[in-house]
């Protein structure tokens, strides 16, 4: 498989990912442990194309070459409410599949649905109507108790997909593990996470490993699926 990855050039190390596609926290977000370096780190080493094809081939696809955009924006459909766009740690394009990932160590999901409405605008809860209305057809009886950040993920990975003619798009959450400078509340964090996916992942009958979700009336023709996969921050070297 050949990736590449490119901002504003090409981008060979992380000295060079940090100068073109720093994360929106800057500085205080590039820290070794954390989910921002972490990616980089990853995404550089020659372990990741192989770690992408077993990802893909999951999903039962075949993709060769990858043209990759770090920080990668897509803002939503006008009727969706006014807001920021999402923002992808690595937006990797294909011939025909899109993958949207969004990295982790244990940093949260943002918050729930529930949380966020208690100091919404009218406009952030269109937003979070939208987000709700887009992916089912019928709100599961949990929907005030899914993490925004798994539905905004999503859903920004398919409009993506949508505006790029692709009909196969794989929204990746990849959690970084291992020698960690862990904060207070690690494995905590860490359980609350896994939890939020598997509860995201069960609003479509599946298990917590994720899968093909159900077509969306707003998308037709495009296959979607969920994945989360665990990396080992000791398991790759990088440029």
């Amino acid at each position: 498989m050949k990736i590449s990855i490119r901002k504003t050039v090409e981008i060979k190390d992380l000295e060079q990912w940090f100068h073109v596609a720093p994360p929106e926290g800057g500085s205080n977000q590039w820290k070794v442990g954390r989910s921002a370096l972490e990616m980089a780190r990853f995404a550089l080493s020659e372990e990741f194309p192989c770690v992408i094809d077993n990802v893909i081939a999951e999903c039962g696809l075949k993709e060769s070459v990858f043209n990759c955009e770090p920080e990668a924006l897509t803002s939503f459909e006008k009727d969706m409410g006014k807001g920021g766009p999402r923002h992808h740690d690595l937006l990797m394009v294909g011939n025909d599949t899109l993958i949207g990932i969004e990295a982790k160590v244990s940093e949260p999901f943002d918050k729930i649905i529930k949380d966020k409405r208690k100091e919404a605008t009218e406009n952030m809860n269109q937003r979070l109507n939208s987000c709700l209305d887009y992916l089912y057809e019928n709100r599961p009886d949990n929907s005030e108790e899914l993490y925004y950040q798994l539905l905004s993920a999503t859903i920004g990975s398919i409009i993506e997909a949508q505006r790029r003619n692709m009909k196969n798009v794989i929204s990746l959450f990849i959690v970084f593990t291992g020698n960690i400078n862990a904060e207070k509340d690690y494995e905590k964090h860490i359980k609350e996470n896994d939890d939020a996916f598997k509860e995201f992942c069960g609003t479509f009958k599946l298990d917590e490993t994720g899968g093909k979700i159900p077509s969306i009336s707003r998308a037709p023709g495009i296959n979607c699926w969920i994945k989360k996969i665990k990396i080992n921050i000791g398991d790759y070297s990088y440029k």
